[in-house]
């Protein structure tokens, strides 16, 4: 088991019962870099993985956030801030024309303290939007493009280390 952050963004979930639901979200395969490739199945594609076979699924939901949420770059700098709330309407009206569904750490993290989301699969979505709507919209090696890609790899690896099953090794 590895030890819990001394700062956390997100809070474990209780154990009270969960709602149920259909996962609506939409089928995509998440890529990892060519170097070590990857498909990620984040939409439950790979009809073999069960969500009961997933165990603590809220608990390790909350422990990938929180590794994401406290991922530093090789300065020690912390790079959650820019992705923690949108900008406003006001500050970069373009972004709201270009990026169709936005997503922010702040949004994220209500649903997970208010037990919102029905299955991993659906914050493994929310997550993957945050990541691709800044590669998106801003420009590649841009510091927050480049912090995006730091933080998406961190997620990777932390869905690989909770989730083996929705993991699966690409010839790619």
């Amino acid at each position: 088991k590895e030890k819990q952050k001394e700062k956390s963004f997100a809070t474990p979930p209780s154990k009270q019962s969960t709602k149920s639901g259909k996962n609506n979200v939409s089928k995509q395969t998440v890529k990892g870099n060519k170097n070590n490739s990857k498909d990620y199945d984040f939409n439950n594609n790979n009809k073999n993985v069960n969500i009961d076979d997933l165990g603590d699924w809220e608990g390790n939901m909350v422990n990938i956030f929180n590794s994401v949420f406290e991922a530093e770059d090789q300065t020690g700098r912390k790079v959650r801030d820019i992705f923690v709330k949108l900008p406003s309407k006001k500050e970069l009206p373009d972004y709201y024309m270009i990026i169709k569904k936005p997503m922010d750490f702040h949004h994220i993290n209500k649903q997970i303290s208010k037990r919102k989301y029905k299955d991993i699969f659906e914050f493994l979505h929310d997550m993957k939007l945050v990541f691709k709507n800044a590669q998106q919209y801003n420009m590649e090696n841009s510091q927050i493009y480049n912090d995006s890609v730091l933080l998406e790899k961190v997620f990777k690896e932390r869905v690989a280390h909770y989730f083996p099953s929705l993991v699966q090794e690409s010839d790619e």
